[in-house]
């Protein structure tokens, strides 16, 4: 089974997970063994095990460095985190 990854922001080059670089769920989503440090990232195999429950915090990790959100609600990051169209 795959477990959470703290940290770990939405999109790539935020958050804190594996910082400078910000992995984020951009790149690891449909990865295990996804940190550098452990080795190779390996695909997860999706015909091998499909969970019946996802629980996603969107946005929980994504201001870090900059809390974009907080500094300009409408700008292009704010509104590209929030998935909302103009």
């Amino acid at each position: 089974m795959r477990g959470e990854q703290g940290g770990i922001a939405l999109m790539d080059h935020t958050g804190w997970f594996y910082e400078p670089e910000a992995i984020g769920m951009e790149t690891a989503w449909n990865k295990i063994h996804y940190n550098p440090i452990f080795g190779e990232a390996k695909e997860w195999d999706f015909a091998g095990y499909t969970p019946q429950v996802v629980v996603v915090a969107i946005g929980q990790n994504d201001n870090h460095p900059d809390d974009y959100m907080k500094e300009d609600y409408h700008s292009e990051k704010s509104i590209n985190l929030r998935f909302v169209p103009e």
